[in-house]
Order: structure tokens, then sequence, then C-alpha cells
């Protein structure tokens, strides 16, 4: 191992680096600028190359490798970059907040709660809410909700929304899906079973 001489004018040293606010041009130095990291004028850190070390004053100084170990002075840098392609994974939610499972009247009020506030891992989404038998016929109209609140608490995040039933007779005792479809993707998100249980056959039709 080698000894060099002190940095020129230095304001901080030490065995095996120094600070500088100006260039060192000294054989066997590195010095780097410090801009790119700090900013405009930040001066120099500088290196013995090899396995030189700089000199310091007193005695009984233990060993000291020379020179920068690469990965002493090189930063890595990771670009991430997420895998996951489902659009349908970043949009917000709905979910139907009411504690009944049964219809009992032909023009019915449910309320939905947005599970998220819209941020950057939230985005909006519509979605189209309509009841259906077990076979799929439409026995309902259609709603839209649009899930699109930002920075609100809780309980300012609720949708109360209206829903017509179709003009005919229901059976009791079997059950009816109240259906939650992605507008942009036609995707259905959630099937929630009702019982219907209308005691006078409605005039409303669609």
């Amino acid at each position: 191992m080698e000894y060099g001489k002190k940095t020129e004018n230095a304001t901080k040293q030490k065995t095996r680096y120094s600070y500088s606010e100006s260039i060192s041009n000294e054989e066997g130095i590195l010095s780097i600028n410090l801009d790119y990291v700090f900013g405009e004028n930040s001066g120099y850190v500088n290196i013995p190359k090899g396995n030189i070390i700089f000199a310091r004053q007193g005695t009984g100084i233990n060993y000291v490798h020379g020179g920068i170990l690469p990965q002493e002075i090189i930063v890595p840098v990771i670009d991430f970059k997420s895998t996951r392609t489902s659009e349908e994974s970043k949009k917000v939610g709905i979910t139907y907040s009411g504690l009944s499972a049964k219809i009992t009247n032909a023009i019915t009020y449910l309320e939905f709660l947005q599970n998220n506030n819209i941020d950057e891992n939230n985005k909006p989404c519509r979605y189209l809410l309509h009841f259906e038998d077990e076979d799929g016929n439409r026995i309902s109209d259609e709603c839209t909700i649009i899930a699109n609140y930002e920075n609100t608490e809780v309980k300012d995040r609720f949708f109360r929304e209206k829903f017509v039933f179709k003009n005919m007779q229901y059976d009791k005792n079997k059950p009816y899906y109240l259906t939650i479809i992605d507008e942009d993707t036609g995707i259905v998100k959630d099937k929630i079973k009702f019982y219907i249980e209308i005691a006078i056959v409605n005039n409303f039709d669609f």
C-alpha cells in the first residue's frame, strides 16, 4: 500500500477520499463533480487510484485498502415497470351497502359505496347495474354509477340509485341477481343474490 500526499485545497480529508470545492488535477487522483447529485457548485470528491491512500498526521494507522471499490462509487438505478396489464385491477370498485337482500317494491332505491378514493393507483370507472333472473333475462331498468370521488371521507362516497322492476309475476322463493358491469370492458364485476316479493304488480315497463 502506497501513501499519497493530501489533496490541495481539500476542506475535508480522509485516508480514502477528500472533498474540495475545485477539481483536483493531481496525478493518481480521480476527481468527481458532485453537481449531478446535489446541484450546481456542489464541489468535488477526490479518490486515490489503485492501492494509494491519502497521507494523514499521526501514527499507528491500521490497514486500509487503497482506492475505491466499484460498489462504493456506483449507485444502482432500478427501472421498475409493473407486469400487470389488467386495467380493471386499477379501477375503483363499488359495493352494495344495503343490509337487505329482498325487494318488496316495484320502484326501489339501493345504496352503493365507492371503495376507494381516486388517486395515482385507483382510476375512475363507470358501472352499469340492473337486475336479472337466473337465465340472464333482464327484469329491471339499468342505471349508471360514475365512480369518480376523490379526497372524500367514506361517508361521502355513497350513491343512491333507483331501480324500476318489470311488470311481471315474481317467484318469492326464486333468486334474482343484481348485476354490476364495467361499462368500458363489458365484464361483470359482481352478481348479488336478491329475492323479490312484490305484492302488487306495477304498471311500469321498459
